[in-house]
């Protein structure tokens, strides 16, 4: 499980300052990809990658299904702002999962075991988070049923993710903004797919909560092995 003090619709704004600001990669492009590039991906077995788009909203009843999966203690305390509470604010929050696609605001990947909506790679356009965040950049956030951890998915899905990123959407560096309780979470960034960096950048403009670590990758650096 990955995420930040604040949901993804509750972040605060953050600053940036003239001794900070050359260090965080932004990207202000206005188009970062097109929808129709950003395809399912089979990882074996019966377990898929797919995006969240119209498709997935009006074939899957995902609505009913992830309060089951994805309303626990630990997923709620890292991503709050998910709102898979009941099927009714799912449906909703789906809804924007599907209409964030079209608006190049950033790509939500399902990861389906079975057609079972069992985790999800969020991915942030630096358009969403010069928003909600006041940098743009791009982010991710991600987040496994339990039932379902340390089996390694969750790395190759975010590898397979990232490969998108980088091929489908140009972008080069991408951030992860991770609470410091999240062991989990440090555990698989730090494995060496992403490296630790300063979060001198991130810190909340009122000062009124701890800043999150922050991880951060180079894409330019990969060489994905498969398209």
């Amino acid at each position: 499980n990955n995420g930040k003090k604040k949901g993804e619709r509750q972040e605060p704004k953050q600053i940036i300052t003239e001794d900070n600001a050359f260090s965080i990669h932004q990207d202000n492009r206005m188009t970062f990809y097109r929808i129709e590039d950003i395809r399912r991906r089979s990882m074996g077995g019966d377990l898929m990658l797919s995006p969240y788009d119209a498709e997935a909203y009006f074939t899957y009843p995902d609505a009913a299904v992830l309060p089951l999966l994805a309303n626990t203690d630990k997923i709620k305390r890292f991503l709050p702002g998910l709102g898979f509470t009941d099927e009714s604010s799912t449906k909703k929050r789906l809804e924007g999962f599907m209409y964030k696609v079209e608006k190049q605001l950033g790509v939500t990947y399902v990861i389906r075991g079975s057609n079972v909506p069992i985790g999800m790679v969020i991915v942030n356009s630096p358009l969403y988070n010069s928003k909600a965040i006041n940098l743009a950049i791009w982010t991710i956030d991600f987040y496994i049923s339990e039932a379902f951890e340390h089996k390694g998915i969750m790395y190759q899905s975010i590898l397979r993710v990232l490969n998108d990123m980088k091929s489908v959407m140009g972008a080069t560096v991408v951030y992860a903004l991770v609470d410091r309780e999240n062991v989990d979470c440090k555990k698989l960034l730090g494995s060496g797919l992403f490296e630790q960096v300063d979060n001198a950048g991130f810190k909340n403009a009122d000062n009124s909560e701890v800043p999150p670590l922050v991880y951060m990758i180079d894409l330019s650096r990969i060489n994905f092995q498969r398209g």
